[in-house]
């Protein structure tokens, strides 16, 4: 019995596909935040609405659960959200709610946890599961608090699988982020300003993320997998391939500003672990990437 969190949303979304292509004996349980009209994804899956922060919700799950995917999570849009207390309650107490339910699941045998590449500093050496966490954000430390207050699973010898997911992009992503920004302001004819073009990020396409997030449920991994393509790539690379992508026939360009002086550099991870323990390599280029992201948005 495997239970998806979050199933609706911009990563949910893909992973439940996958969860009942790969597990076809389980039966699969999305929750999902709001009351909506059933998604062409969660056909053939057993559907519960509600707000996580509630142990009502919680208790409603069945007390056979085997597997656990805890996707929902509220991601902040820009800095500013980042650092709104909002974003401690709304990640932190659904963990709090897990904790307590799963106390009725004798069978839970593995918990699958959406962290973030946010728990780290950033650095200009390659950061790997070892590298001491330093949240520059509430958002960042909310996820990290969410890592820490999973133990006591472990403890009951109940695996559990942390993934720090790097950005991640493609279609149905909100439109606030710097990649889908750009694309927006290029398919527009506007200018793409380019702050501290050396600050690297490092993309992941969304059909890779779900892809490894099945493979860390399927194969048990237990501890902290950096979850991201392992290229990163620069603010001045990404706006150039924003506009050979998207602006061919705009007027768009690159306008290079002086970066602030409070500015970082970015973060690069080391994605060694997940390729080794999960088997794990992003498939999809950010090239390739960006030229899906254009045909879905025009289909």
């Amino acid at each position: 019995m495997i239970v998806v969190t979050g199933a609706g949303g911009f990563l949910g979304s893909r992973v439940v596909p996958l969860v009942r292509r790969h597990a076809a004996h389980a039966l699969v349980i999305a929750v999902v935040r709001r009351q909506r009209a059933r998604a062409s994804h969660l056909s053939g899956v057993e559907l519960i609405h509600g707000d996580l922060r509630l142990p009502s919700v919680w208790s409603r799950l069945p007390s056979g659960v085997t597997h656990l995917i805890h996707l929902a999570a509220q991601i902040p849009r820009d800095r500013r959200d980042a650092n709104h207390s909002g974003v401690v309650l709304n990640n932190v107490v659904p963990i709090a709610r897990l904790l307590h339910a799963s106390l009725q699941w004798a069978n839970l045998r593995h918990v699958v946890y959406a962290s973030s590449v946010s728990v780290y500093a950033p650095a200009r050496q390659p950061l790997r599961e070892s590298s001491a966490p330093m949240p520059a954000s509430l958002y960042g430390a909310a996820k990290l608090a969410g890592e820490q207050l999973l133990a006591p699973l472990s403890a009951r010898g109940v695996g559990v699988a942390v993934l720090r997911y790097s950005s991640i992009y493609g279609a149905g992503q909100h439109p606030g982020t710097v990649l889908p920004l750009f694309a927006d302001r290029a398919r527009r004819g506007l200018p793409l300003h380019v702050f501290n073009g050396r600050r690297t990020q490092d993309f992941l396409h969304v059909d890779d993320a779900a892809r490894a997030t099945w493979l860390a449920c399927r194969l048990a991994g237990r501890g902290a997998f950096n979850i991201g393509s392992g290229r990163p790539i620069s603010m001045s690379i990404l706006a150039r391939e924003i506009l050979e992508t998207f602006g061919r026939s705009t007027t768009s360009r690159i306008i290079e500003e002086a970066p602030a002086a409070k500015d970082d550099g970015g973060i690069r991870m080391d994605v060694g672990r997940a390729r080794r323990t999960l088997g794990f390599r992003a498939r999809i280029g950010l090239r390739d990437g960006l030229k899906r992201l254009a045909r879905e948005a025009v289909a």
